[in-house]
């Protein structure tokens, strides 16, 4: 029973960690943005413990461009002009979306944290309700709220995500 419970402890912890390379040997290697597009980079430090197992799905207007992981980063490039920067998980509902401008030959950085009002209502439900319940407490949470869902998304100025970013492993 002791073993089942490091076991856990252990996943809990672990599970779903970016692993790939850390942010500054990535960012040493990066070629600049290209003059006709955009660069997002949207991360997700190891802070919180709330959906460490899961990764934050990162979608622009509406269209899936990858994901992040607990404690990772990853850099897209993209076609400039206004849209709408999203984030959830495919199988929880709600989402976050973040209206956005991008214009070309430049860098944006992006926070993605989860949302504690989710996972308190979720949990709320989930003790009355068992699984059905937590899924309609976050759904009544989340329902006609620009920002809902798991996981909220905040634009993050350079020098802010340069120091958050630094420890940080590649999600992609």
């Amino acid at each position: 029973m002791r073993t089942c419970a490091y076991l856990v402890l252990l996943t809990l912890l672990f599970g779903c960690a970016a692993t790939g390379e850390s942010y500054l040997g990535q960012s040493a290697k990066l070629k600049p943005v290209d003059k006709d597009k955009a660069r997002l980079f949207v991360f997700r430090t190891a802070d919180s413990l709330l959906m460490s197992l899961r990764a934050a799905r990162v979608q622009l207007n509406g269209r899936e461009i990858g994901s992040s992981d607990r404690g990772g980063f990853a850099y897209f490039d993209v076609t400039p002009g206004k849209g709408v920067l999203s984030v959830d998980v495919v199988d929880f509902p709600g989402q976050c979306d973040l209206s956005i401008e991008l214009v070309a030959g430049q860098e944006y950085y992006f926070e993605v944290t989860p949302r504690a009002e989710t996972h308190q209502a979720g949990f709320v439900g989930g003790m009355f309700g068992g699984l059905l319940g937590n899924i309609a407490a976050r759904s009544a949470e989340s329902a006609g709220i620009m920002c809902g869902g798991t996981f909220a998304v905040e634009a993050r100025d350079r020098d802010t995500a340069m120091s958050k970013m630094r420890g940080l492993r590649s999600s992609n």
